[in-house]
Order: structure tokens, then C-alpha cells, then sequence
């Protein structure tokens, strides 16, 4: 592995320039002292490990992190476990009202369970919070789409790619709702 190639030549030199007589105890300190922190490594690796891992060790030290609750939610929403989800998006939106992307993925479960109107509620809380969302103008110009509001969905979808120019999603959407 390279970058230890730095670390062998410090070992190295640490171990040449020491007097004869204390070459051992160096040697020896210097192995003990790498030795832990590739301990203290290999242990934090165990937590990054994977993305879920990651999110259950951040909510474990820190439980009122509304980032990793959401970003828990996320994963678990693309393995189906929409309750789940929604229950750490709600303690998300509850301890920041104005946690946009948690409102957007809370809109999405809603929209899963053909709950158009409390996804729309979502989604406009969500721009309220924050009007440049543009995954929240995407997905409620999704809800007007669902309804056969085709103006107000191209009327998002522009939005959409105002703020993101050339997204490809939502230039696809446009092209749809504007064929019928």
C-alpha cells in the first residue's frame, strides 16, 4: 500500500539514527505506537464499513442528528421499508420543521401510498423552507402530473430546470406532460 511507503522510511530512520544500545526500544515503541492506531483504524472501518452501518453508529452517538436520520430514512425507503422511513423522517421534520430534504422524502412515501394530497403538504412546506429545492418543485410537479394538472407539472418542471439546468429527469417529464 504507497502511502505507507512514508511511514516505513520515518520507522526507518527513526530506527538508524537511534544509538546502537536503544535500537530495540525504538524499534519496539515505534511498532506499538503504529500498532494502535492501526487498531483505532481498523475499528472505525468496522463502522464505514457500509451506509447503513455509517447512519446507526452517527444516530448512536449522536441521536438528534435530523442528517442522519434522514439519510437513514433514504436508505431504508430504497429497500422498501417505507415505515421505517417515515418514522425517522417525523422525528427528523420534528426536531427541524424546516429540514427540506426530509420533508421531500416524506412527500415521496406519501406519493408511494397514493397520498397525493399530504404529499403536496410536504412538498410545499418543503419549498417554503427552502424555494430553490429543486427536487421538491420535481416531485410536486410529479403530483400535479398524477392529478392531470399537466400545466401546473410543466410549470414545475420549468422550475426544475431553472435551477438545474439540462436535468435530464425533469426535461423528460416536461417533453411527457407537454405531449398530451
Amino acid at each position: 500500500y504507497a502511502p505507507l511507503i512514508g511511514i516505513a522510511l520515518v520507522l526507518a530512520v527513526c530506527i538508524e539514527k537511534a544509538p546502537e544500545h536503544m535500537r530495540r526500544f525504538v524499534f519496539l515503541g515505534l511498532l506499538g505506537f503504529f500498532g494502535f492506531f492501526g487498531f483505532l483504524s481498523h475499528r472505525q472501518s468496522l463502522l464505514w464499513r457500509n451506509t447503513d452501518t455509517l447512519f446507526y453508529s452517527v444516530l448512536q452517538t449522536a441521536p438528534e442528528s435530523a442528517v442522519a436520520k434522514n439519510n437513514l430514512a433514504f436508505r431504508f425507503m430504497k429497500y422498501g421499508r417505507w415505515d421505517e422511513a417515515a418514522a425517522l423522517l417525523r422525528d427528523a421534520v420534528e426536531q427541524n420543521p424546516q429540514f427540506a430534504d426530509a420533508l421531500v422524502n416524506l412527500a415521496v412515501i406519501e406519493g408511494k401510498h397514493d397520498d397525493f394530497d399530504a404529499a403536496e403538504r410536504y412538498l410545499r412546506q418543503a419549498l417554503d423552507a427552502d424555494p430553490r429545492h429543486a427536487q421538491a418543485h420535481f416531485n410536486l410537479g410529479g403530483v400535479y402530473f398524477k392529478r392531470g394538472d399537466n400545466e401546473a407539472a410543466a410549470r414545475e418542471y420549468r422550475i426544475v430546470l431553472e435551477l438545474k439546468p439540462g436535468y435530464e429527469p425533469a426535461s423528460r417529464q416536461l417533453q411527457e406532460v407537454e405531449r398530451q
